[in-house]
């Protein structure tokens, strides 16, 4: 009797998450029941087929799919599994070898420099350069995305970082210089270069400033010492190296901590510019630290409660219908805050030891605030539940402005958040009497699966338009997706809807170098190598899709 009071609790939740699916269903399937040319109905029963294997499709974090470097790759388990599935082995690039990205790091100093070796490594461009940079900085749309800086406080920092009254070695010389370092390598992550100008050498400029940054540690902590930090997280995360991005990330909280900038002092008090942007860097870590705890599945440096999540207030008088808003304005911090939730209620060490029962509330409970996120974006860059194809004549963006960055990146954001938050409902151990998952469960493996299908036909519709922008997060957003849709392929070869999704695997690859290919910025030996290492999973995960259906196919006759 308890055991059937259970099963029908689950089967009570199963009902109440199929309200997202009602919202979802047209969307979603259109696209398919016209590419499958299956009646609704039966692609409707048919969405998870018949299940040859007790292991589902999951996230990285079930262990199927290990993180790294922020990239996800199988485990051993997972690779058993797609043997199983296929009939191959798995090729998996070398990670501890000569081919892996670490090797191509440059080792940092750690021993605190003589004077007269300090010079070299401290040493800025002519300072009109940066005064242009800092221009051209203001001018752009970024600043307003990323404060790093107020305005007055980039042209002190400049001011401070030349004068002949800073004194050679001290707090305030390294600091302003490691900051202004830091600024010009995320100037060329932006391709913001006064047209008159040279490009500079973004990685020796992050180089420099990382080797100042060793020395401010024996320092006290400021603002300065912070944004550069900050700026060296930026940087080395949309350049996919995530063991820098977890090493600058530990530093910039301590400072965090230090200063304080955790805590919402309020409106009135004193030095309000400094608090303000004090606040600012608070906000940009946090977002930062809570994607890259969904991306490699590690606890995040700042714990929630540990912060006063006061959010600032909506001061814009543009058109709330119609203004994209900054990076820092509620509506996107709301959204960072539903990831934390995501990760802490669904994937954390508490959270993974979750009853059947309240893992389904969780996912419920987690949809509904997601899509009441969603709700409250102005119309004007909302994300839609699912990608649309463009009417015929029509085609992507053939240029994606810096100001457009924005709109992308949220969409990608929402996309994968539902696709993580309907991921988890993989570990559900429940089954009916036939050997399927429940009805919710199903209907949230559906979600997780189309959020993924949706994610690569927008990467699809818009890779002529990305001209390199933040090249490596769209690369992060590639893998996630194409390893969604491979693991449903081959939970469910016979379904539909499984040879329609190998075409997304195999377009994936031609993405990622057009995409990469659009961008001026040269490769260093680090992410060349990350590069062909991708590409070459990604190639295989299209040539083993296939085999899986060719193998269930088999089996079943």
């Amino acid at each position: 009797p308890a055991q059937r009071r259970g099963k029908k609790k689950l089967e009570h939740i199963g009902q109440e998450l199929e309200r997202r699916i009602n919202l979802v269903e047209k969307a979603l399937t259109s696209k398919l029941l016209a590419d499958s040319q299956q009646g609704p109905e039966s692609v409707k029963f048919d969405a998870f087929g018949e299940s040859r294997f007790s292991i589902q499709h999951v996230g990285q974090w079930a262990g199927m799919v290990n993180s790294y470097n922020g990239f996800p790759f199988f485990s051993s388990e997972g690779q058993q599994w797609v043997q199983e599935c296929t009939g191959q082995r798995i090729r998996l690039p070398s990670m501890t070898t000569s081919e892996s990205p670490q090797t191509h790091g440059q080792p940092v100093k750690s021993a605190r420099p003589s004077e007269a070796d300090m010079e070299p490594s401290t040493h800025l461009p002519d300072k009109q350069i940066l005064l242009n940079y800092a221009a051209l900085w203001k001018a752009s749309f970024m600043w307003q995305i990323f404060p790093f800086f107020t305005h007055v406080q980039l042209d002190q920092t400049i001011h401070t970082a030349y004068s002949q009254e800073t004194a050679t070695g001290s707090l305030e010389y390294l600091s302003t210089r490691c900051s202004l370092l830091a600024f010009l390598a995320i100037t060329t992550i932006f391709g913001l270069r006064p047209s008159s100008m040279s490009p500079i050498d973004g990685p020796a400029c992050a180089q420099k400033a990382q080797y100042i940054l060793v020395q401010l540690m024996w320092m006290p902590a400021n603002i300065q010492t912070l944004q550069a930090a900050l700026m060296l997280t930026f940087f080395e995360a949309v350049r996919g190296e995530m063991q820098s991005v977890d090493m600058f990330m530990a530093i910039g909280v301590r400072i965090i901590f230090f200063l304080g900038a955790h805590k919402y002092r309020g409106t009135d008090v004193e030095e309000s510019s400094l608090t303000d942007n004090l606040r600012n860097l608070f906000w940009l870590f946090y977002i930062l630290d809570k994607d890259m705890s969904i991306w490699t599945g590690r606890p995040p440096f700042l714990a929630d409660d540990q912060c006063d999540l006061t959010l600032p207030a909506d001061d814009s008088d543009a058109d709330q219908h119609h203004r994209l808003e900054t990076r820092l304005g509620p509506t996107r911090l709301r959204l960072s805050m539903i990831k934390s939730r995501a990760f802490n209620n669904l994937y954390s060490v508490h959270a993974v030891q979750k009853s059947d029962t309240e893992l389904l509330r969780t996912i419920i409970e987690l949809d509904d605030e997601l899509e009441q996120w969603r709700i409250s974006v102005p119309a004007s860059w909302r994300p839609p539940l699912a990608f649309s194809q463009p009417k015929p004549g029509e085609s992507g963006p053939s240029n994606i402005g810096p100001q457009e960055v924005p709109v992308v990146i949220t969409r990608l954001e929402y996309l994968h958040c539902a696709a993580i938050i309907h991921q988890a409902s993989s570990r559900c151990q429940v089954w009916d009497s036939e050997g399927q998952p429940i009805k919710g469960v199903r209907s949230s493996s559906d979600l997780s699966v189309a959020a993924s299908r949706s994610t690569l036909e927008y990467l699809i519709s818009i890779s002529e338009g990305l001209k390199g922008h933040a090249f490596w997060l769209i690369l992060l957003y590639t893998m996630s997706a194409v390893l969604t849709v491979f693991c449903n392929i081959l939970s469910y070869p016979l379904n539909p809807s499984a040879r329609h999704d190998i075409s997304f695997l195999e377009i994936a690859p031609a993405i990622l170098h057009h995409g990469r290919s659009l961008s001026n910025d040269a490769l260093s030996p680090g992410e060349a190598v990350r590069l062909r290492l991708v590409t070459d999973f990604l190639e295989d995960l299209a040539k083993l899709a296939p085999l899986a259906i060719k193998k269930a196919k088999a089996e079943a006759s």
